[in-house]
């Protein structure tokens, strides 16, 4: 049985014991630092490196139509299909006041949700949505205009770095 070099990481405490977690010397190479390099943008849409206001792309309205509490029909949204697709809705009014989801998809009025509201949905009940982003440098420029703010790279495909040139 050799020696083992590191430093402690978690500590547990429990009732008759305590447990201690070893972390060896390359532990620390596993941390990230810096940025990844990546054709994706790393900024969460709305936050300080994005630079979007999301007050200007917020919309409200009410639920005219219910299919399920992760299904339901606003009839006056226009929006394009997929345009809320990866945003989020907000209730507030009806159970789910306060309560936030992330939207799946959107298509004439319809609302998917990625998981179920936890109260019934019902028609009626007022909320705010936001367009969600799918970090991409197209949708950057095309939805939001800021490319300045892009924290994407741009990385040459595999027919690039397979030719050698």
């Amino acid at each position: 049985l050799g020696l083992r070099k590191g430093w402690l990481g978690e500590l547990k405490t429990g009732r008759n014991q305590f447990t201690a977690e070893l972390r060896g010397m390359t532990q620390p190479l596993q941390q990230t630092i810096g940025r990844i390099y990546m054709p994706a943008c790393d900024a969460d849409l709305g936050d300080a490196r994005c630079g979007i206001s999301l007050a200007g792309y917020t919309v409200t309205g009410a639920i005219t139509a219910v299919t399920s509490q992760r299904q339901f029909t606003d009839s006056s949204r226009a929006e394009a299909p997929d345009y809320f697709m990866g945003g989020k809705i907000t209730f507030t009014s009806g159970l789910n006041n306060g309560i936030s989801m992330e939207v799946k998809s959107f298509s004439a009025g319809v609302i998917g949700l990625q998981q179920s509201m936890p109260y019934a949905v019902g028609a009626g009940d007022a909320y705010s949505m936001t367009p969600g982003c799918d970090k991409a440098k197209a949708t950057c420029i095309a939805k939001y205009n800021n490319v300045l703010n892009f924290r994407g790279f741009e990385v040459p495909g595999l027919d690039a770095m397979v030719s050698g040139t």
